[in-house]
């Protein structure tokens, strides 16, 4: 690893329009031996506490809700048990809502759901799932869920063609970005996303690509001064030709951008 020039504190971008960046952004840069373009990305943290990246996620996540078509919303409570914290019974009972899903696509058939987690104001965890399925009786939903958590105060509802479902469910999301014991707001059944024509994106063959810690913009006016960039989104650049680059790329290891 050859010696870097320090990067100053203060680089002025030059382009694209000024956006809200992740304040933990890094830039990850690599050439595409599909296209031969150099490609330079700029990272999230992805974390539901960011100021910049957790109301990114909930208009993603909604996004993805309303994608999956869904015609029925199911409430799940949880009980209080005495002596038990919010987060031991938001451990106990994630876990049987795939064990009810298995109790429902055995009696009624195919089911997809997505599990959107809100925080009640006495602090405990309750469910919201998103379904895409045949008719369920509600009693019967009543009973199972009492039998695997004790609570039984469920409620079912078709949803309503002219209902944005997923507005609905974003109040939780945006009204509680940070939750005290978990980081896991949302889940998918392995079925729920629907494939549509236009869902094909651009894939990059990176190699020897590198990760820096500054961000995208400050990253292209210090190494690639006079190249020519071609901005496909705010986070997203191509190195068209590549300039003077000053001094050599230093490596960092970590690769974690943060899961939902």
């Amino acid at each position: 690893m050859g010696n870097v020039a320090a990067m100053p504190e203060t680089v002025q971008p030059t382009a694209p329009p000024s956006v809200a960046i992740c304040p933990q952004q890094q830039t990850v840069c690599g050439r595409d031996y599909n296209g031969g373009w150099k490609h330079a990305f700029g990272t999230r943290c992805n974390r539901w506490s960011c100021e910049v990246c957790g109301p990114q996620r909930t208009r993603l996540l909604c996004k993805r809700l309303a994608a999956g078509k869904p015609n029925r919303l199911i409430t799940l409570t949880c009980g209080r048990p005495a002596g038990r914290e919010p987060g031991e019974v938001w451990e106990a009972t994630r876990r049987q809502v795939p064990e009810l899903i298995r109790k429902i696509r055995k009696q009624v058939g195919d089911i997809e759901y997505a599990r959107v987690m809100e925080v009640h104001k006495s602090g405990y965890p309750h469910y919201h799932l998103v379904v895409r399925s045949p008719f369920i009786d509600q009693q019967l939903l009543s009973k199972w869920w009492c039998h695997l958590t004790e609570a039984f105060i469920v409620d079912i509802r078709k949803v309503n063609p002219t209902w944005k479902v997923a507005e609905y469910l974003s109040k939780y999301l945006t009204k509680q970005l940070t939750v005290p014991f978990t980081t896991s707001r949302c889940s998918f059944s392995r079925g729920w996303d629907l494939k549509e024509e236009d869902d094909d994106k651009p894939t990059y063959d990176l190699r020897e690509a590198s990760r820096e810690s500054c961000k995208l913009r400050s990253y292209l006016d210090w190494y690639y001064p006079d190249a020519e960039i071609d901005w496909l989104t705010p986070s997203h650049a191509i190195i068209t030709s590549a300039g003077q680059i000053i001094g050599d790329l230093w490596e960092d290891d970590d690769d974690d951008d943060g899961n939902w």
